[in-house]
């Protein structure tokens, strides 16, 4: 039996003591509850509830980007790069070139809903970072930790014995401005998961902060020795 809470809707219901619309969609009993209150009432959901809140929506597609569905990839093409994202079989895509949308090839279960939602946005990532890409900025904070670019690749001085050199992947830049790094391409999770890497070697104590920390990142900050002696 699953918990959970849902809310209670009368769309569509007959009146009391009349019939169903003809038009009105069906509705399917559910058994819910929750585990503080023990108990259980029966809910009435549409047919509706089967569909993705997220994958249902269409895709817009920018101006300066072709999208191409080919077999189980869609191809997005911009000024910023080409990308391709694979479809899962539970799932198809079709485009008219302003528009692309994503759609279940059969029956709506629980593995095509899961993974509904995720390829839509998969895809429109894809598209935004072909059109426009993405960037994440990292602050070097502390004495003598630093950044500069040899080529494309990206010199860290971290306070070790030696330099921490970083090749860039294909399609991914690093750009240095005073006490800051900028990862920038198309690829939205590759361009996260080159910044985390950056980031993990030399993560910010929370003493000083000295280290590396994303520019949108709240460092919590402990008080040193002396401040906990202060504060007795």
């Amino acid at each position: 039996m699953k918990y959970g809470n849902y809310r209670r809707t009368t769309q569509n219901l007959p009146a009391r003591g009349g019939q169903a619309q003809n038009n009105a969609e069906p509705f399917r009993v559910v058994l819910c509850g929750t585990r503080r209150s023990g108990g259980f009432r029966v809910v009435l959901r549409a047919s509706e509830a089967s569909m993705s809140r997220i994958g249902k929506h269409p895709i817009p597609i920018p101006q300066g980007v072709t999208v191409a569905v080919e077999h189980s990839l869609v191809v997005a093409q911009g000024p910023k790069g080409k990308l391709a994202t694979p479809l899962p079989p539970e799932l198809g895509a079709h485009t008219d070139g302003t528009v692309l949308m994503v759609m279940p090839k059969g029956s709506v279960t629980k593995r095509t809903k899961s993974l509904w939602g995720l390829t839509r946005m998969q895809i429109a990532n894809a598209i935004a970072g072909v059109h426009s890409g993405f960037s994440k900025t990292l602050l070097l904070e502390g004495i003598g930790i630093r950044a500069q670019l040899e080529g494309t690749a990206l010199v860290l001085s971290l306070g070790f014995s030696h330099p921490m050199r970083v090749e860039p992947p294909e399609n991914i830049s690093f750009s240095v401005e005073k006490n800051a790094v900028v990862v920038s391409g198309p690829d939205k999770q590759l361009v996260g998961q080159v910044a985390a890497k950056i980031r993990s070697m030399k993560k910010p104590e929370p003493y000083k902060g000295a280290g590396i920390h994303y520019a949108d990142e709240h460092v919590r900050r402990k008080p040193g020795k002396k401040a906990a002696a202060v504060m007795k």
